[in-house]
């Protein structure tokens, strides 16, 4: 199997080590994790954890990958093509106009030809996603990179949009979610009346006259929930909920956590959300 030496082209990534990233998307962020592998195996491609939104996994060679191994379609494999070859051929004329080939000392790959090999390269998704290498190497550098392929992916995956995010002064992270929660339901500080301004109206749990109070009339969410209600028999399990929150309409796992909370305050005693063992 060739190798393309790419460690100078993702300096970011350690080898065969998954790290987590962010991606801004629809005015939330989302937590994901990319992996820099020299092969390609099994488990790269098994289904995501809730906290995770995408995994782009990096390879290192030309090898393989199926698209029915991606067991889940927010995961994009980065294949680069065929190496060039690892020693230049130098083709000399005699005096007598007699050629003579000469194979000269190998070299080392260089980083132009790792990028050579990504530009003749694919990324594979379960879906066969439009992500073409060379316009995805037209960006300026990794981290734009890795922004395009996984907002492509998260794009593609949740398809419905439930919030306003246009209303948002940046974008949301879990660290305001928490503070959504204790301004609502908590103590306040500068940080906590802040993070209400930004983002609760956006989110459907103020309104736009006063945002720093609890007021879920009209949240797109809520109707979400009262019809998922209305159809279970018996009680509804929350990690039910929270996996169709997170999985079919990208709500990241912490946001989902406070709609449900807040869900449970708004309506009282007349809703009831199981909390079974082993749910998290």
């Amino acid at each position: 199997m060739d190798k393309v030496f790419s460690s100078r082209l993702f300096p970011e990534l350690p080898l065969n080590k998954s790290i987590r990233w962010q991606c801004d998307f629809r005015g939330l962020q989302y937590s994901g994790e990319i992996v820099l592998a020299q092969e390609w195996r099994r488990e790269l491609g098994n289904t995501l954890s809730p906290d995770c939104h995408f995994r782009i996994v990096v390879l290192t060679a030309p090898q393989s990958v199926e698209a029915r191994s991606l067991q889940d379609p927010r995961i994009a494999v980065v294949v680069p093509g065929a190496t060039p070859p690892p020693a230049e051929t130098v083709r000399a004329q005699g005096v007598r106009e007699v050629r003579s080939t000469y194979i000269a000392t190998p070299r080392p790959p260089r980083e132009d030809d790792a990028l050579r090999a990504y530009l003749r390269g694919r990324i594979r998704t379960q879906k066969g996603l439009p992500i073409r290498p060379r316009e995805l190497w037209q960006e300026s550098d990794n981290p734009a990179r890795f922004q395009r392929i996984a907002s492509t992916l998260l794009q593609h995956a949740y398809p419905l949009q439930l919030l306003n995010p246009q209303q948002f002064p940046r974008s949301l992270t879990p660290r305001d979610t928490a503070l959504i929660y204790q301004g609502f339901f908590g103590s306040r500080n500068a940080q906590v009346l802040d993070a209400l301004d930004a983002f609760s109206v956006g989110l459907g749990l103020a309104q736009a006259e006063n945002p720093r109070v609890f007021a879920p009339h009209g949240c797109p969410v809520f109707d979400l929930i009262d019809g998922y209600l209305e159809r279970a028999t018996g009680i509804l399990p929350a990690a039910t909920l929270s996996d169709t929150l997170v999985r079919t309409y990208g709500i990241p796992s912490s946001l989902a956590a406070l709609y449900q909370l807040a869900f449970l305050r708004d309506k009282g005693t007349e809703v009831t959300l199981s909390l079974k063992p082993n749910t998290q």
